[in-house]
């Protein structure tokens, strides 16, 4: 089977990620797999690394069996004249959604004034470019809800297909109760969808002492560094982008994901594999394997409030803590990479 995955993403990111793990998997499983993106894409890199062949969109699409085109942005219009030029080049034609559901696509996360016609415009276009293919794969649940109620997608076109992990690679270390003063870990981009500034207000309602650790890059680091310098100076650090998340973790008391919105985050994921504890905003797709109280804590995004009461309700109870902690690492086990993989590619088997 000669399978083709593309993306529309330009940085690195969950994205990239989730193609490389991918195609490392399909080939296990006698895949042909290459990878197909803008020129000067991060994903180049990201095929060098994994030796997996690269072809920028501008070269044209070869004949696959599967065309598997992951979508970063929902809205890129030059994903319509790709996906029209891969239904005459291959067999079938496959669109992933990482992110359907944000402030572009539902007005009610932002109160800030729409377009007239904007709303009618954006549904029109996603129907054309998903009737495009020949089907849709969400990477949640409550993704795969959005899609259908927001565009009016035939369900029998919607599968859903979770996330996985490599949990094999997430070997859980001690516990850091009694280390000094403890720090909250939040990993992800200076942009406003990841929500920094809500920990950072949060830190700022603290009762007990509490660092905040803030691991990515992105446009919002001087005013998110200006907001920490006001509420709460000398208690952030920038890390910038850090190539070892997993060793971050370990030395967090607390693994933090405060977004205001997500479609399947993979910090929380990886977090939990590594027997680390979580607290999370209550979007798409987390509460399908965080169970609130049983395995960590979710909180309303927007809530500063509510966060530094989670957090703080971890960091005052080391032994509930640890049982907590100790659950998310059983639970993670049902997003194996594995399962995901071998669905996907069941799921392209079914089409063809």
């Amino acid at each position: 089977m000669k399978v083709i995955l593309a993306t529309d993403a330009g940085q690195p990111g969950g994205v990239g990620r989730h193609l490389t793990d991918l195609a490392r998997g399909l080939r296990k499983l006698d895949a042909e797999v290459s990878f197909a993106a803008p020129a000067g894409s991060a994903i180049e890199r990201t095929a060098a690394e994994a030796g997996v062949r690269f072809v920028p969109f501008s070269h044209g699409l070869a004949p696959a069996d599967i065309f598997h085109l992951h979508l970063a942005n929902t809205y890129d219009r030059r994903s319509v004249a790709v996906l029209a030029r891969a239904r005459r080049a291959s067999r079938r034609v496959v669109v992933t959604e990482h992110l359907p559901r944000s402030n572009a696509s539902d007005p009610a996360l932002t109160p800030d004034r729409r377009t007239v016609g904007a709303y009618t415009a954006k549904t029109c276009f996603k129907r054309l470019q998903l009737g495009l293919a020949d089907s849709v794969i969400a990477v949640s649940r409550e993704s795969r809800h959005f899609l259908l109620s927001r565009y009016g997608l035939s369900p029998d076109r919607v599968r859903t297909i979770l996330n996985g992990v490599d949990i094999g690679h997430f070997v859980p270390g001690p516990a850091r109760a009694g280390k000094g003063v403890p720090t909250v870990l939040a990993v992800g981009s200076l942009i406003w969808q990841k929500g920094h500034d809500v920990l950072i207000r949060a830190a700022g309602l603290a009762q007990r002492d509490w660092n905040v650790v803030i691991a990515g890059a992105g446009p919002q680091h001087g005013p998110l560094a200006r907001l920490a310098d006001l509420l709460v100076p000398g208690r952030v650090r920038f890390l910038g982008w850090h190539e070892d998340v997993r060793a971050l973790m370990r030395e967090a008391s607390v693994v933090c994901m405060p977004s205001r919105w997500e479609s399947f985050a993979y910090v929380p994921v990886e977090a939990m594999a590594l027997g680390r504890p979580v607290v999370a905003s209550r979007v798409d797709g987390v509460n399908e394997y965080i169970c609130h109280g049983s395995n960590g804590l979710l909180v309303e995004p927007e809530d500063p409030a509510a966060l530094a009461a989670a957090i703080e309700r971890l960091l005052g109870n080391p032994a509930r803590t640890a049982e907590l902690a100790w659950a998310g690492r059983r639970d993670v086990g049902k997003l194996s990479l594995d399962r995901m993989v071998e669905q996907t590619y069941t799921h392209y088997r079914s089409l063809r």
